[in-house]
């Protein structure tokens, strides 16, 4: 008498392939995954090619012919990143440099022809999402002439980071993407005056109108923070008291609440730290770099007067890269007792000195404690000198 099995399929509440391949991050893996079958292959491809990052020329070139010879890969590019300077430009690994300077124009043909290039795949990428340039091609004043090829992007980028070492109309390519929401500039500064003759017009609004992070220098806050609801802002630039005041005016001006503040300042004292906090009554995350200032100026009672005013206030962090360190731990704990009773938001307070000293207080529970690095690069919990005897401020 025979018998038969019957085997029934196995249902499951996900997909298999789908679900993990999209946990896949190995390039290898997803490779040898595309070898499989073509089930498996479509979805590793499409895994391996929606972020890229690009380092060097022939990289780029190989990512070319291949996006070029199918438009399913390219299609599924959402996120790229390249990271060229001249020498990688020289595929032959020596400057071709002879004594009439007969190099420089080797070097202009390869940093045009790279330019070229990268826009046809920039061209050809419909879903990108975000874009990442640092070129140092070390020829001033290409970028300005190339600069056409990043209006004809298709205007669907949610973030844009640019670090290059001349400046571009990168203003007139922002207003041409108005989903844009997070962007990064590293640009040229064009002297002291209040707003570049090229930024003149974006400040009578239009896109991006979503625009919520930015990280640049005075400049582009001008010319981009007032009517848009930015919420982030990181300055790249160390300015002085003078430029602060226009800088927290253009700030203000922001159509939604700004929530997190990093600045580099220079000179800084209790007045100025104050005027800061008035400026962001609604800061959730406040940082300030301020060179040539002493620790008291944080610490004063102007100073945590100015902090009660923070009353979303829970990440602070002060750091005087240019300072020795002036105060022991047990000076540093009142300092924190005293900010977490004016402030009772605080989760988290940061100090730091040019000598590598450095404080963390973790405020809220389960990670309550107070950790101090001192000078010989070691950690040590200090817990005991903040939280032993309660919460009380010390005079």
């Amino acid at each position: 008498m025979s018998s038969s099995v019957h085997r029934q399929a196995v249902t499951l509440p996900f997909d298999i392939s789908r679900e993990i391949v999209s946990l896949i991050t190995d390039q290898r893996d997803l490779s040898q995954l595309c070898l499989i079958s073509s089930v498996m292959g479509e979805l590793a491809s499409k895994q391996l090619y929606n972020s890229i990052s690009l380092y060097g020329l022939p990289t780029l070139v190989k990512l070319h012919r291949t996006l070029s010879r199918n438009a399913f890969l390219a299609s599924q590019v959402s996120t790229l990143e390249i990271n060229l300077d001249f020498y990688a430009l020289n595929v032959r690994n020596r400057l071709l440099e002879d004594q009439d300077g007969s190099w420089c124009a080797d070097k202009i043909i390869r940093g045009s022809a790279f330019l070229r290039l990268a826009f046809r795949i920039l061209a050809s990428l419909v879903k990108l999402r975000n874009l990442a340039i640092r070129w140092n091609l070390g020829m001033p004043g290409i970028l300005i002439s190339a600069s056409a090829g990043f209006f004809r992007l298709p205007p669907g980028l949610i973030s844009v980071e640019s670090d290059t070492e001349d400046s571009w109309p990168v203003y007139d390519f922002v207003r041409s993407q108005p989903h844009l929401k997070y962007l990064v500039i590293y640009i040229d500064r064009e002297g002291e005056g209040d707003v570049p003759s090229e930024m003149v017009d974006v400040l009578t609004g239009g896109p991006p109108h979503g625009l919520r992070s930015l990280v640049s220098n005075t400049h582009t806050v001008a010319a981009l923070v007032p009517g848009r609801p930015v919420e982030e802002f990181r300055l790249t630039e160390l300015i002085s008291l003078k430029q602060l005041d226009r800088l927290l005016d253009h700030l203000k001006l922001s159509s939604g609440p700004l929530r997190v503040v990093e600045l580099i300042l220079e000179g800084a004292d209790h007045e100025t730290f104050s005027k800061i906090c008035v400026a962001v009554p609604q800061v959730i995350e406040l940082g300030v770099v301020a060179y040539y200032s002493q620790f008291h100026h944080f610490t004063s009672s102007q100073a945590m007067h100015a902090v009660e005013g923070l009353r979303q206030l829970q990440n602070l962090v002060i750091s005087i890269p240019s300072k020795l360190l002036e105060v022991g731990p047990i000076q540093i704990a009142n300092v924190g007792k005293n900010l977490c009773c004016v402030c009772p938001s605080l989760q988290r307070i940061e100090f730091s000195w040019i000598d590598s000293c450095r404080s963390i207080f973790d405020v809220t529970l389960p990670n309550k404690r107070f950790l101090w690095l001192g000078p010989d690069g070691e950690y040590t919990d200090m817990s005991a000198l903040m939280y032993d005897t309660g919460m009380s401020p010390v005079t």
